[in-house]
């Protein structure tokens, strides 16, 4: 795992690239929260996460599509 992550990426440092990769698997998971029990609790998982205001807004304001299209 280490040397591959190492390898692997943007060029980033392995721990920016492993919180990278968490912080899109909470976004995956607050996409689905907010299509089956709506933005409340989406925002209330991303705030217990430590998500930006700024990524929080984005995606409650336009779902993925706005995420895609900073």
């Amino acid at each position: 795992m280490g040397k591959q992550d190492e390898q692997s990426g943007d060029g980033a440092p392995p721990d920016e690239q492993r919180a990278n990769r968490h912080m899109a698997e909470r976004v995956q998971r607050a996409l689905a929260l907010l299509a089956l029990v709506g933005e409340a609790e989406a925002e209330r998982y991303l705030r217990q996460h430590r998500a930006s205001p700024e990524l929080i807004r984005r995606l409650l304001d336009g779902g993925p599509r706005r995420l895609m299209h900073r």
